[in-house]
């Protein structure tokens, strides 16, 4: 498939546009977080959550900036400035970004866990350390994995899981093929774990706020009624916005 001039150029510098952006609005809650811990308000888990979402989020938003600056020179990329060293360190980042959905996931566990099955703040810290650990052993693991296999390479317009270029030729080696595999492993799977994870959280979020209004509303006043209703319907709504 052959594109136009607009759009290679389009295909280089959206992601440096997007990318900027999502940069600067993760910069800017590691920085409200940093500040109300001075402050005195404390961290909460779900604090310290959106922290290490964000700093995923900036190492791979810095893989997208560079776009295809890190291709190879001799892929033909509109740009391409770089080697086999490039693309490989932009493959890395990229894969990183599995973390930003495994940290969701873990964030909308966390609502679970205080809402429906009520855990105290105490619980919460026992658990967290375990999943900061778990997302980010995964994040730099698989990426080093990739690494060490030669499996970062050029796909277009950027570097990420693929092939090396010798599979294409005549004679290509038997370990071809394998880059599809460990793609759907490393990214794919754990990624549709946690957005299904996160739709199953957010439904019981959502029908254990609506049973307990309900059981409310038997003994409260109709003020009180009416309130709950409309604390149903704002969690109704958010979850579907966050699924």
């Amino acid at each position: 498939m052959s594109f136009t001039d607009r759009q290679l150029k389009a295909m280089a510098i959206s992601p440096k546009v997007a990318s900027s952006l999502s940069i600067l609005g993760s910069s800017f809650i590691i920085w409200e977080s940093i500040q109300d811990y001075h402050a005195g308000k404390g961290s909460s888990s779900m604090k310290r959550f959106l922290v290490g979402m964000s700093c995923v989020d900036i190492l791979s938003s810095i893989g997208w900036f560079i776009s295809t600056w890190a291709a190879p020179i001799d892929t033909g990329a509109r740009g391409a400035a770089g080697n086999e060293q490039t693309c490989s360190f932009q493959g890395f980042l990229l894969q990183i970004a599995i973390g930003a959905p495994l940290y969701n996931g873990a964030l909308v566990l966390n609502y679970l866990l205080v809402i429906k099955h009520k855990w105290s703040n105490a619980h919460l810290r026992k658990l967290e350390p375990y999943l900061h650990a778990l997302i980010w052993i995964w994040c730099l693991g698989t990426s080093i994995v990739l690494l060490a296999l030669h499996l970062l390479n050029f796909i277009g317009p950027v570097c990420w899981v693929a092939d090396p270029p010798e599979c294409f030729g005549d004679s290509p080696p038997s370990s071809c093929g394998n880059a599809k595999i460990f793609a759907t492993a490393f990214f794919c799977v754990p990624l549709w774990i946690a957005i299904l994870m996160t739709v199953y959280a957010l439904m019981n979020i959502y029908f254990s706020v609506r049973s307990t209004t309900r059981k409310m509303s038997k003994y409260g006043q109709m003020h009180s009624m009416r309130r709950s209703s409309r604390n149903v319907k704002e969690v109704a709504s958010r979850a579907v916005m966050y699924s």
